[in-house]
């Protein structure tokens, strides 16, 4: 059985809405990363700052100790 056949009897075989919006969902979501959909949405200058956001993810001196990020939001977590 090939994978879309496989795919294909998984969704006949569900019968809750919410699931099948869930999988809609994620499928559409995967898609769109694959294509690069979100990143051509952006912005030049949106852009811009994404990577100069990731350059600086680099440096030591930008990073938060993660015991200091846990306890400062831990309400959230």
């Amino acid at each position: 059985m090939l994978v879309k056949e496989k795919i294909h009897k998984i969704i006949e075989e569900i019968e809750d809405e919410q699931t099948l919006n869930g999988f809609l969902s994620l499928i559409t979501s995967l898609r769109n990363e694959q294509q690069g959909q979100l990143f051509k949405s952006l912005t030049k200058e949106q852009k811009e700052e994404l990577q100069f956001s990731y350059d600086e993810s680099f440096d030591s001196n930008n990073l938060i100790q993660h015991s200091k990020v846990k306890r400062e939001h831990s309400k959230w977590l």
